[in-house]
Protein backbone atom coordinates (compact mmCIF):
# COMPACT_ATOMS: atom_id res chain seq x y z
CA UNK A 1 0.00 0.00 0.00
CA UNK A 2 2.86 2.49 1.31
CA UNK A 3 4.66 1.58 -2.26
CA UNK A 4 1.33 2.15 -4.52
CA UNK A 5 0.88 5.74 -2.60
CA UNK A 6 4.78 6.73 -3.16
CA UNK A 7 4.08 5.74 -7.29
CA UNK A 8 0.74 8.18 -7.01
CA UNK A 9 2.72 10.92 -5.73
CA UNK A 10 5.59 10.61 -7.68
CA UNK A 11 3.25 10.31 -10.72
CA UNK A 12 1.44 13.43 -10.26
CA UNK A 13 4.96 15.24 -9.36
CA UNK A 14 6.15 14.65 -12.58
CA UNK A 15 2.66 15.61 -14.16
CA UNK A 16 2.91 18.52 -12.35
CA UNK A 17 6.62 19.12 -14.08
CA UNK A 18 5.76 18.75 -17.54
CA UNK A 19 2.68 20.27 -18.07
CA UNK A 20 2.39 24.18 -18.62
CA UNK A 21 1.06 25.76 -15.59
CA UNK A 22 -1.03 27.42 -16.82
CA UNK A 23 -2.25 26.11 -20.49
CA UNK A 24 -4.18 28.55 -22.81
CA UNK A 25 -6.13 28.84 -25.42
CA UNK A 26 -7.51 32.18 -26.74
CA UNK A 27 -9.18 31.64 -29.86
CA UNK A 28 -12.25 31.71 -28.51
CA UNK A 29 -11.82 35.04 -27.33
CA UNK A 30 -10.00 35.93 -29.73
CA UNK A 31 -13.21 35.16 -32.46
CA UNK A 32 -15.60 36.66 -30.07
CA UNK A 33 -13.77 39.83 -30.17
CA UNK A 34 -13.41 40.06 -34.10
CA UNK A 35 -16.96 39.57 -33.98
CA UNK A 36 -18.27 41.99 -31.80
CA UNK A 37 -15.67 44.49 -33.37
CA UNK A 38 -17.78 44.09 -36.74
CA UNK A 39 -21.10 43.70 -35.65
CA UNK A 40 -20.67 47.62 -33.40
CA UNK A 41 -17.92 49.30 -34.81
CA UNK A 42 -17.74 48.79 -38.61
CA UNK A 43 -20.76 51.41 -39.36
CA UNK A 44 -18.18 54.23 -37.69
CA UNK A 45 -15.92 53.78 -40.30
CA UNK A 46 -18.26 55.41 -42.57
CA UNK A 47 -19.27 58.48 -40.54
CA UNK A 48 -17.97 61.79 -42.04
CA UNK A 49 -14.42 63.17 -41.27
CA UNK A 50 -15.75 65.29 -38.73
CA UNK A 51 -17.86 63.08 -36.58
CA UNK A 52 -16.38 62.11 -33.27
CA UNK A 53 -17.30 58.87 -33.42
CA UNK A 54 -15.41 58.13 -37.17
CA UNK A 55 -12.83 55.50 -37.26
CA UNK A 56 -10.51 55.09 -39.39
CA UNK A 57 -8.09 51.78 -40.53
CA UNK A 58 -4.77 52.13 -39.59
CA UNK A 59 -1.92 49.78 -39.00
CA UNK A 60 -3.49 48.67 -35.30
CA UNK A 61 -6.92 47.88 -36.44
CA UNK A 62 -4.81 46.13 -39.22
CA UNK A 63 -3.07 43.82 -36.80
CA UNK A 64 -6.29 42.32 -35.74
CA UNK A 65 -6.74 40.88 -39.04
CA UNK A 66 -3.12 40.22 -39.60
CA UNK A 67 -3.51 36.55 -40.25
CA UNK A 68 -3.93 35.45 -44.15
CA UNK A 69 -7.61 33.66 -42.86
CA UNK A 70 -8.50 37.45 -41.34
CA UNK A 71 -6.48 39.06 -43.99
CA UNK A 72 -8.03 37.80 -46.91
CA UNK A 73 -11.33 37.53 -45.71
CA UNK A 74 -13.77 40.24 -47.43
CA UNK A 75 -15.45 41.45 -44.40
CA UNK A 76 -12.64 42.20 -42.70
CA UNK A 77 -11.26 44.81 -45.55
CA UNK A 78 -12.19 47.57 -43.98
CA UNK A 79 -10.11 47.10 -41.16
CA UNK A 80 -7.22 47.24 -43.36
CA UNK A 81 -5.98 50.70 -44.51
CA UNK A 82 -5.00 51.91 -47.91
CA UNK A 83 -1.31 53.33 -47.85
CA UNK A 84 -0.33 55.58 -50.41
CA UNK A 85 3.34 56.31 -50.31
CA UNK A 86 3.04 59.68 -51.84
CA UNK A 87 1.22 60.65 -48.25
CA UNK A 88 4.56 60.55 -46.57
CA UNK A 89 5.54 63.71 -47.90
CA UNK A 90 3.24 65.16 -45.53
CA UNK A 91 3.69 63.49 -42.60
CA UNK A 92 4.65 65.65 -39.91
CA UNK A 93 5.87 62.85 -37.71
CA UNK A 94 8.39 59.70 -38.10
CA UNK A 95 5.38 57.52 -36.63
CA UNK A 96 3.24 58.48 -39.24
CA UNK A 97 5.66 57.10 -41.39
CA UNK A 98 6.51 53.96 -39.37
CA UNK A 99 3.16 53.05 -39.29
CA UNK A 100 2.49 52.81 -42.98
CA UNK A 101 5.61 50.68 -43.28
CA UNK A 102 4.79 48.45 -40.61
CA UNK A 103 1.05 48.31 -42.32
CA UNK A 104 2.99 47.19 -45.86
CA UNK A 105 5.05 45.00 -43.25
CA UNK A 106 1.82 42.51 -42.69
CA UNK A 107 0.90 42.52 -46.42
CA UNK A 108 4.37 41.23 -47.11
CA UNK A 109 4.08 38.29 -45.30
CA UNK A 110 1.64 37.06 -47.93
CA UNK A 111 3.04 39.04 -50.64
CA UNK A 112 6.57 39.56 -50.96
CA UNK A 113 8.39 43.31 -52.20
CA UNK A 114 4.96 44.84 -50.62
CA UNK A 115 7.36 46.97 -48.56
CA UNK A 116 7.81 50.48 -50.52
CA UNK A 117 11.45 51.97 -50.57
CA UNK A 118 9.87 55.70 -51.08
CA UNK A 119 8.38 55.47 -47.16
CA UNK A 120 11.61 53.68 -45.81
CA UNK A 121 13.63 56.00 -47.37
CA UNK A 122 11.85 59.30 -46.15
CA UNK A 123 11.69 57.62 -42.48
CA UNK A 124 15.48 56.96 -42.94
CA UNK A 125 16.35 60.95 -43.95
CA UNK A 126 14.02 62.04 -40.33
CA UNK A 127 17.27 60.35 -38.43
CA UNK A 128 19.53 63.16 -37.08
CA UNK A 129 22.98 62.84 -36.39
CA UNK A 130 22.43 61.90 -32.55
CA UNK A 131 20.46 59.29 -33.64
CA UNK A 132 16.75 60.52 -32.59
CA UNK A 133 14.06 60.48 -35.42
CA UNK A 134 12.98 63.97 -35.49
CA UNK A 135 9.47 65.57 -36.69
CA UNK A 136 8.81 68.79 -39.02
CA UNK A 137 9.51 70.73 -35.71
CA UNK A 138 12.76 68.74 -34.95
CA UNK A 139 11.34 67.43 -32.00
CA UNK A 140 11.40 63.67 -31.14
CA UNK A 141 9.77 61.55 -28.19
CA UNK A 142 9.55 57.52 -27.41
CA UNK A 143 6.58 57.06 -29.89
CA UNK A 144 8.63 58.76 -33.04
CA UNK A 145 11.96 56.47 -31.92
CA UNK A 146 10.64 52.97 -30.51
CA UNK A 147 8.02 53.20 -33.86
CA UNK A 148 10.93 54.42 -36.20
CA UNK A 149 13.22 51.47 -34.97
CA UNK A 150 10.46 48.77 -35.16
CA UNK A 151 8.99 49.47 -38.75
CA UNK A 152 12.84 50.05 -40.03
CA UNK A 153 13.67 46.42 -38.79
CA UNK A 154 10.55 45.04 -39.99
CA UNK A 155 11.13 46.70 -43.38
CA UNK A 156 14.95 45.17 -43.52
CA UNK A 157 13.70 41.34 -42.86
CA UNK A 158 10.83 42.42 -45.45
CA UNK A 159 13.86 43.07 -48.03
CA UNK A 160 13.89 46.64 -48.04
CA UNK A 161 16.91 48.73 -48.31
CA UNK A 162 17.25 50.14 -44.76
CA UNK A 163 20.23 52.49 -44.22
CA UNK A 164 19.82 53.74 -40.93
CA UNK A 165 22.70 54.12 -37.70
CA UNK A 166 20.75 51.31 -35.33
CA UNK A 167 23.03 51.66 -33.02
CA UNK A 168 22.78 55.22 -32.23
CA UNK A 169 18.75 54.78 -32.47
CA UNK A 170 18.99 52.69 -29.93
CA UNK A 171 20.97 54.84 -28.24
CA UNK A 172 18.68 57.58 -28.21
CA UNK A 173 15.77 55.14 -27.11
CA UNK A 174 17.27 54.35 -24.41
CA UNK A 175 18.41 58.06 -22.87
CA UNK A 176 14.55 58.29 -22.77
CA UNK A 177 14.62 55.24 -20.71
CA UNK A 178 13.71 56.11 -16.35
CA UNK A 179 15.65 55.19 -14.08
CA UNK A 180 13.15 51.98 -13.28
CA UNK A 181 13.36 51.08 -16.33
CA UNK A 182 10.29 52.21 -17.67
CA UNK A 183 9.81 54.52 -20.62
CA UNK A 184 6.74 57.01 -20.55
CA UNK A 185 4.70 59.06 -23.33
CA UNK A 186 1.46 61.08 -22.76
CA UNK A 187 1.96 60.17 -19.24
CA UNK A 188 1.48 56.27 -19.57
CA UNK A 189 4.16 54.49 -18.60
CA UNK A 190 2.89 50.55 -18.97
CA UNK A 191 1.38 51.17 -22.35
CA UNK A 192 4.64 52.98 -23.57
CA UNK A 193 6.88 50.34 -21.96
CA UNK A 194 5.82 47.81 -23.77
CA UNK A 195 5.66 48.97 -27.26
CA UNK A 196 9.25 50.53 -26.21
CA UNK A 197 10.11 46.35 -25.34
CA UNK A 198 9.07 45.60 -29.06
CA UNK A 199 11.58 48.02 -30.53
CA UNK A 200 14.15 46.95 -28.45
CA UNK A 201 13.21 43.15 -29.01
CA UNK A 202 13.32 44.35 -32.51
CA UNK A 203 16.53 46.22 -32.53
CA UNK A 204 18.79 43.31 -31.12
CA UNK A 205 21.92 44.62 -29.66
CA UNK A 206 23.75 44.72 -26.80
CA UNK A 207 22.73 47.90 -25.27
CA UNK A 208 18.96 47.34 -26.17
CA UNK A 209 18.91 43.70 -24.57
CA UNK A 210 20.20 45.72 -21.32
CA UNK A 211 17.28 48.05 -21.85
CA UNK A 212 14.97 45.52 -22.47
CA UNK A 213 15.62 43.73 -19.23
CA UNK A 214 15.19 46.71 -17.30
CA UNK A 215 11.88 47.11 -19.16
CA UNK A 216 10.69 43.46 -18.36
CA UNK A 217 11.59 43.98 -14.09
CA UNK A 218 9.71 47.37 -14.59
CA UNK A 219 6.61 45.71 -15.44
CA UNK A 220 7.49 42.62 -12.95
CA UNK A 221 7.35 45.25 -10.65
CA UNK A 222 3.69 46.75 -11.47
CA UNK A 223 1.97 43.84 -11.18
CA UNK A 224 -0.82 44.39 -7.99
CA UNK A 225 -2.26 40.89 -6.34
CA UNK A 226 -4.50 40.03 -9.78
CA UNK A 227 -1.51 40.34 -12.00
CA UNK A 228 -2.61 43.77 -13.36
CA UNK A 229 -0.09 46.22 -14.28
CA UNK A 230 -0.28 49.67 -12.80
CA UNK A 231 2.16 52.12 -13.23
CA UNK A 232 2.91 56.09 -11.99
CA UNK A 233 1.48 57.90 -14.75
CA UNK A 234 -1.80 59.40 -14.96
CA UNK A 235 -3.69 56.85 -17.47
CA UNK A 236 -1.34 54.15 -15.71
CA UNK A 237 -4.35 52.80 -13.23
CA UNK A 238 -5.34 49.51 -13.94
CA UNK A 239 -7.05 49.39 -17.39
CA UNK A 240 -7.11 47.18 -20.41
CA UNK A 241 -4.96 48.70 -22.56
CA UNK A 242 -1.52 48.81 -20.53
CA UNK A 243 -2.32 45.27 -19.69
CA UNK A 244 -2.43 44.44 -23.72
CA UNK A 245 0.59 46.58 -24.70
CA UNK A 246 2.48 45.25 -21.45
CA UNK A 247 1.84 41.61 -22.49
CA UNK A 248 2.78 42.26 -26.25
CA UNK A 249 5.54 43.77 -25.19
CA UNK A 250 6.60 40.80 -23.02
CA UNK A 251 5.78 37.97 -25.91
CA UNK A 252 8.54 40.45 -28.02
CA UNK A 253 11.23 39.86 -25.36
CA UNK A 254 10.77 36.16 -24.82
CA UNK A 255 8.78 36.03 -21.97
CA UNK A 256 5.92 33.36 -20.91
CA UNK A 257 3.16 34.96 -19.43
CA UNK A 258 1.88 32.78 -18.31
CA UNK A 259 4.49 31.41 -15.86
CA UNK A 260 4.96 31.97 -12.26
CA UNK A 261 6.82 35.07 -13.23
CA UNK A 262 4.18 36.73 -14.26
CA UNK A 263 1.17 35.19 -12.15
CA UNK A 264 -0.32 36.96 -8.63
CA UNK A 265 -2.61 35.39 -7.06
CA UNK A 266 -3.07 32.63 -8.78
CA UNK A 267 -4.15 34.78 -11.78
CA UNK A 268 -1.37 35.39 -14.96
CA UNK A 269 -1.28 38.72 -16.28
CA UNK A 270 -3.11 37.42 -19.04
CA UNK A 271 -6.16 36.57 -17.25
CA UNK A 272 -6.03 39.94 -16.00
CA UNK A 273 -6.28 40.95 -19.43
CA UNK A 274 -9.29 38.28 -20.40
CA UNK A 275 -11.21 40.38 -17.21
CA UNK A 276 -11.86 42.64 -19.15
CA UNK A 277 -13.38 41.02 -21.79
CA UNK A 278 -17.07 40.99 -21.48
CA UNK A 279 -19.19 37.81 -22.64
CA UNK A 280 -20.65 39.76 -25.94
CA UNK A 281 -16.32 40.02 -26.51
CA UNK A 282 -15.88 43.44 -26.75
CA UNK A 283 -13.12 44.74 -24.21
CA UNK A 284 -14.14 47.31 -21.40
CA UNK A 285 -11.15 49.96 -20.79
CA UNK A 286 -11.28 49.61 -16.64
CA UNK A 287 -13.38 47.96 -14.24
CA UNK A 288 -15.86 50.71 -13.46
CA UNK A 289 -16.44 51.13 -17.90
CA UNK A 290 -20.23 50.73 -18.12
CA UNK A 291 -19.43 49.61 -21.77
CA UNK A 292 -16.72 48.25 -24.51
CA UNK A 293 -15.41 50.61 -26.64
CA UNK A 294 -13.13 50.51 -29.98
CA UNK A 295 -10.09 51.35 -29.11
CA UNK A 296 -9.50 48.98 -25.75
CA UNK A 297 -11.07 46.11 -28.05
CA UNK A 298 -8.80 46.79 -30.50
CA UNK A 299 -5.44 46.84 -28.34
CA UNK A 300 -7.92 43.76 -26.69
CA UNK A 301 -7.39 41.69 -29.92
CA UNK A 302 -3.81 42.90 -30.84
CA UNK A 303 -2.59 41.03 -27.53
CA UNK A 304 -4.95 37.86 -28.29
CA UNK A 305 -3.33 38.07 -31.68
CA UNK A 306 -0.14 37.88 -29.95
CA UNK A 307 -0.64 35.25 -27.70
CA UNK A 308 -2.55 32.92 -29.88
CA UNK A 309 1.03 32.71 -31.82
CA UNK A 310 3.38 32.68 -29.08
CA UNK A 311 5.11 35.54 -29.79
CA UNK A 312 4.94 39.67 -30.81
CA UNK A 313 3.80 39.86 -34.38
CA UNK A 314 6.50 42.62 -35.01
CA UNK A 315 9.42 40.52 -33.67
CA UNK A 316 8.07 37.48 -36.13
CA UNK A 317 8.81 38.98 -38.35
CA UNK A 318 12.80 39.05 -37.90
CA UNK A 319 14.70 36.90 -39.87
CA UNK A 320 16.84 35.34 -36.58
CA UNK A 321 16.65 33.34 -33.59
CA UNK A 322 14.83 35.67 -31.31
CA UNK A 323 14.20 34.17 -28.48
CA UNK A 324 10.07 32.86 -28.14
CA UNK A 325 7.83 31.61 -25.98
CA UNK A 326 5.72 28.26 -26.75
CA UNK A 327 3.40 28.70 -28.91
CA UNK A 328 -0.74 27.78 -27.47
CA UNK A 329 -2.64 25.21 -28.92
CA UNK A 330 -5.37 26.37 -30.76
CA UNK A 331 -7.95 24.99 -32.78
CA UNK A 332 -8.06 25.68 -36.36
CA UNK A 333 -11.61 26.72 -36.76
CA UNK A 334 -11.71 30.49 -36.75
CA UNK A 335 -15.94 31.05 -36.33
CA UNK A 336 -17.18 32.55 -33.50
CA UNK A 337 -18.24 30.41 -30.43
CA UNK A 338 -22.14 29.79 -29.82
CA UNK A 339 -21.04 30.18 -25.92
CA UNK A 340 -20.22 33.66 -24.27
CA UNK A 341 -18.36 32.47 -21.59
CA UNK A 342 -14.69 33.63 -21.71
CA UNK A 343 -12.59 31.05 -21.90
CA UNK A 344 -8.65 31.25 -20.21
CA UNK A 345 -7.66 27.69 -20.24
CA UNK A 346 -8.58 24.39 -21.58
CA UNK A 347 -5.69 23.44 -24.27
CA UNK A 348 -3.80 20.36 -23.49
CA UNK A 349 -0.09 20.36 -24.19
CA UNK A 350 1.81 18.46 -26.44
CA UNK A 351 1.57 14.92 -27.27
CA UNK A 352 5.18 14.84 -26.98
CA UNK A 353 4.54 16.23 -23.36
CA UNK A 354 2.32 13.29 -22.48
CA UNK A 355 4.12 10.50 -24.21
CA UNK A 356 6.93 11.73 -21.75
CA UNK A 357 5.04 11.61 -18.90
CA UNK A 358 3.65 8.05 -19.39
CA UNK A 359 7.00 6.41 -19.92
CA UNK A 360 7.94 8.06 -17.15
CA UNK A 361 4.99 6.45 -14.75
CA UNK A 362 5.01 3.27 -16.37
CA UNK A 363 8.89 2.78 -15.76
CA UNK A 364 8.40 3.94 -11.97
CA UNK A 365 5.43 1.00 -11.54
CA UNK A 366 7.78 -1.50 -13.17
CA UNK A 367 10.58 -0.49 -10.65
CA UNK A 368 8.48 -0.86 -7.46
CA UNK A 369 6.23 -3.49 -8.91
CA UNK A 370 8.42 -5.61 -10.79
CA UNK A 371 10.74 -7.03 -7.29
CA UNK A 372 6.71 -7.42 -5.46
CA UNK A 373 6.10 -9.44 -8.48
CA UNK A 374 9.36 -11.70 -8.57
CA UNK A 375 8.96 -11.80 -4.49
CA UNK A 376 5.56 -14.02 -4.91
CA UNK A 377 6.42 -15.55 -7.55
Amino acid sequence: MKKLVSITVIAILILTLILPASALNVQSNFDKALSYYKTNYEANYSLPDDDFNKIKADVWTMYCVSSPENLYDLTNQFMTPEVDPADAADYVTPSEVAKDILALSILNKTVPSSINQTLVDNLVSRQSANGSFLDKTGETNVSDQMWSITALEAARSGGATVNYNKDKAVSALIALQKTDGGFTYWDMELDTTGAALIALSMAGTPAADVAKQKAVTYIENSLDNNANMIGKGKWDSANSCAQAYGIMGLLAAGEDVTGAKWTRGGKTVVDALLAYQTAEGGFLYASFSEAPDSISTTQGMMALVDLKNGKNLWVSMLKTDEPTTTKTEIPTSTTTPKNNDVETGGSLPSPALWVVGIIAIVALIMAFALPAFKKKK
